[in-house]
C-alpha cells in the first residue's frame, strides 16, 4: 500500500488486518483497523453516531463494532475487492480528527 498520502503524525494507518471474506471464505480482505477509546460506553456510540453522518456524506461505510468503551473501525473498498484505496484513507483521517476533538475521547498514553 501506498501510504504517501498519509500526512506525518498521522496515526493511520494503525494496523493493517487481512482476513478471509465471511460469505467467501477463498478469498481475503485488506483493511485500515484502528480502536478508539473512550471514557464512557455512552461515549463510545456517540462518537459512531457523531462520525456517522460524514459517512454518508462520503457514501463510505466502516465495518466497525461497539464493546463497552471502545470502537473497533475497519475500512477497506468493497468495489475494489476489499482492498484499500484513498477512499479509505480519507475516511480514516476523518475519524482521527473527530477523536482528537470529542471530548469523551480517552486515548491511551
Amino acid at each position: 500500500m501506498d501510504t504517501s498520502s498519509i500526512a506525518p503524525g498521522a496515526v493511520w494507518p494503525k494496523r493493517l488486518v487481512e482476513s478471509a471474506l465471511p460469505q467467501d471464505p477463498s478469498r481475503t480482505r485488506v483493511e485500515l483497523y484502528r480502536e478508539y477509546r473512550f471514557k464512557t460506553f455512552r461515549d463510545a456510540i456517540a462518537f459512531m453516531n457523531e462520525v456517522a453522518p460524514g459517512c454518508d456524506i462520503a457514501i463510505h461505510h466502516p465495518r466497525w463494532e461497539n464493546v463497552w468503551r471502545h470502537v473497533r473501525v475497519f475500512l477497506t473498498t468493497w468495489d475494489i475487492g476489499h482492498r484499500i484505496s484513498d477512499r479509505d484513507v480519507q475516511l480514516a483521517k476523518y475519524f482521527d480528527s473527530a477523536y482528537q476533538d470529542f471530548a469523551g475521547a480517552d486515548p491511551p498514553g
